[in-house]
């Protein structure tokens, strides 16, 4: 018999609170505009002639990032932002593998502005060190920041980083038109843990099959990442996760409560909860999801991969059951939030990455990523796909019913989605006294 339970952090007043107090007064898609505000769409995209341009906003406050972390809140922010671009074939120079630079019909990010809302007790050392940062971030993607705007307002010594990144198509390139839906939250709940699924787990469960390098069909994917990506998604339609559960999140917790964590764990595994800077970005996993086949994809970030699998059935307009031994997670992490008692499913995922499949398309999908997993240092050129390797796991389907629900099939739990009010890192940030 299965079982359901609610969450405290799943709030339906927040997606109620976003499409009718937010979202309700904003123009749908006005001139020019093809990609407008919506729960679900990473991105603004909009017309100009023949230039296409994608706009997306990341935003991180300072206090989750202490001095000596390797990002700073603004580069945190810059990472989510080029993210949200990555999923509409929008790449960052000095980022994405060279094959995907250099391909002569993918997006460039050609301009940023950063906005700072700082507290009236904020250090001005900290956002000295903040834009000086950034600056550096800039010069090494070769982008120009080009404005923003400076606040200090109300009480505190926190800082919010906001970084707005414009990408621009190259000339001649159209995206398709498309539609955001509305769409209606549902019961909450929260799934279980799990262990680790394995890398590369097919929509049936087993492993996909590998075929000998210059064998393999042609994928139904294409290298053109300028068109097609407004395709709405669709009940029926297969969702797969790449990457892993919580990443940033889980390597600030490291960092930021060992001392905690050693009276739990020896050194040695909490050195397997932290992750790196390139864990962070979805530039490959956005390259290769394209060239498999992927018609619209969606970068995890606040609020975690559940946050995110939410949010990717409101654009659909749709319900989905999602695959609770889909959401690949590290064994060490799920401790470290067992530790902490946070769910790691709703813990920052900067780095993680939904992908929608057609399903009569899945299997040719999940065999270019299974090919792409077993020769990651193939040439990239060769078959025109990216090198490297990342997780991947089918997670899950979207369906003609209104309900989001996760079921894990080991613990014999269903329980629903909604919303998250926030993210577990602030649950967990600071010990408690």
């Amino acid at each position: 018999m299965k079982q359901t339970m609610n969450n405290s952090y799943f709030k339906p007043a927040l997606g109620r609170m976003l499409r009718q107090s937010v979202l309700k007064h904003i123009r749908r898609k006005p001139e020019g505009v093809l990609e407008g505000a919506a729960i679900g769409y990473d991105a603004a995209i909009f017309q100009n002639g023949d230039i296409t341009e994608i706009q997306a906003v990341g935003a991180q406050p300072t206090s989750r990032f202490p001095e000596d972390y390797p990002l700073t809140a603004g580069e945190a922010a810059w990472i989510t932002a080029e993210n949200q671009l990555a999923t509409k074939g929008i790449f960052a120079a000095g980022v994405s593998p060279d094959d995907v630079s250099k391909r002569q019909n993918a997006g460039r990010i050609v301009a940023a502005q950063v906005l700072l809302v700082a507290g009236m007790s904020c250090p001005e050392s900290r956002i000295r060190r903040e834009m000086q940062r950034l600056t550096q971030f800039a010069a090494e993607r070769s982008c120009p920041i080009v404005g923003g705007n400076t606040v200090h307002f109300l009480e505190g010594t926190d800082c919010l980083v906001q970084v707005v990144l414009t990408g621009r198509l190259p000339a001649g390139e159209h995206v398709q038109d498309g539609e955001a839906p509305d769409g209606e939250h549902v019961q909450d709940g929260e799934p279980s843990d799990s262990e680790r699924v394995q890398d590369g787990e097919s929509s049936d469960g087993e492993r996909v099959q590998n075929r000998p390098a210059g064998t393999e069909e042609e994928s139904p994917g294409s290298a053109n990442t300028a068109s097609g990506l407004l395709r709405k998604p669709a009940p029926g339609d297969r969702v797969y996760f790449l990457g892993e559960v919580g990443c940033l999140g889980a390597d600030l917790l490291a960092k930021g409560r060992r001392e905690e964590l050693r009276r739990h764990f020896p050194e040695s595994y909490i050195e397997t909860m932290e992750y790196g800077v390139e864990d962070y970005s979805v530039q490959e996993k956005a390259a290769a999801a394209l060239e498999a086949g992927a018609v619209f994809l969606h970068d995890v970030s606040n609020g975690g991969v559940h946050a995110a699998l939410y949010q990717l059935a409101e654009a659909a307009g749709c319900g989905i059951h999602v695959r609770h031994e889909g959401l690949t997670v590290r064994q060490s992490v799920i401790e470290l939030s067992e530790a902490l008692e946070i769910n790691p499913y709703l813990l920052l995922g900067t780095g993680g990455l939904l992908a929608v499949v057609p399903e009569d398309t899945a299997v040719e999908f999940e065999r270019s990523m299974t090919i792409r997993k077993t020769q990651p240092d193939a040439d990239p050129g060769a078959d025109g796909r990216s090198g490297g390797s990342f997780p991947w796991a089918y997670a899950g389907q979207l369906t003609k019913e209104k309900a989001r629900l996760v079921t894990a099939e080991n613990f014999h739990m269903e329980r629903y989605l909604n919303l998250p009010d926030g993210d577990a890192l602030e649950e967990a940030r600071s010990p408690e006294t």
